[in-house]
C-alpha cells in the first residue's frame, strides 16, 4: 500500500464516511461500496489508502481515539486545580448526553463488542481505551496529590470504573431515549470525588 499522509483529504473523506456508516450499520454491515459512495470516491481511491476493509477499521480506530483525545483535554479547561478540570470534564460528558452527541455512540466500544475475531482491530480498540484510561487517570493522580496525598484512593481504578460506567450508561440512555443515565452516571462519579479528594 502507498504511504499517503494521515491528514490527506481524500483518507479523511473515506475515515468521516466509515465512522457515518459503521456507528449505524456496524462493521459487518459496512461494505467498502457503501463507504465509497458515502464519500463520493471510486473504490481506486479507497484501495489507494487502505488495503482493505480490516485496515479501515484500524486507522478509524485510531483516528477516532485521537479526536477524542483532544476533545476530553478541552472538556478538562484550563483550571488550575485539576480536580476541578476533572469535575469540569464530567459535567461536559453531561452536557454532551443532554444535546445528543454523545449518545451517537462510541465507535471503540462498538467494534469491541463486534471485531474480537479481529486482532488487528481488537488492538486498536484496546489502545484507545489505554489512552482514555490514562488520560482521565493522570488529572486524578494530579488531583489526589493535591488534596489526598495519603489516602488510599487509586486514580487509575477509579479512572477505568467511571469510562465502563458511562460506557454502560450510554447504551441504557440509547435504549431508552433519555440521557438521564450518563448524567446520573457524572453526578455519581463527582460525588464519590468529593467524598475522597475534596478540600
Amino acid at each position: 500500500m502507498t504511504t499517503i499522509s494521515s491528514d490527506s483529504p481524500t483518507r479523511l473523506r473515506l475515515l468521516d464516511a466509515a465512522a457515518v456508516l459503521m456507528l449505524k450499520d456496524g462493521y459487518s454491515g459496512t461494505s467498502v461500496d457503501s463507504v465509497c459512495a458515502r464519500a463520493a470516491l471510486t473504490k481506486g481511491a479507497f484501495f489507494h489508502h487502505f488495503d482493505d476493509k480490516e485496515a479501515l477499521a484500524c486507522a478509524l480506530v485510531d483516528k477516532w481515539s485521537h479526536d477524542r483525545h483532544e476533545q476530553h483535554e478541552r472538556l478538562f479547561g484550563t483550571h488550575l486545580d485539576p480536580l476541578d478540570r476533572v469535575n469540569a470534564y464530567a459535567d461536559g460528558l453531561a452536557r454532551a448526553a443532554r444535546d445528543g452527541s454523545l449518545l451517537n455512540g462510541c465507535l471503540i466500544a462498538s467494534f469491541s463488542q463486534e471485531l474480537q475475531g479481529l486482532p488487528a482491530v481488537r488492538r486498536s480498540c484496546r489502545r484507545g481505551f489505554e489512552d482514555w484510561v490514562e488520560q482521565l487517570a493522570r488529572q486524578l493522580a494530579l488531583a489526589k496529590k493535591r488534596h489526598a496525598p495519603d489516602s488510599s484512593y487509586d486514580p487509575v481504578e477509579s479512572a477505568e470504573g467511571f469510562i465502563a460506567h458511562v460506557e454502560g450508561a450510554i447504551l441504557i440512555a440509547k435504549a431508552s431515549d433519555d440521557p438521564g443515565p450518563v448524567v446520573r452516571a457524572t453526578r455519581a462519579f463527582k460525588r464519590g470525588l468529593k467524598a475522597v479528594l475534596a478540600p
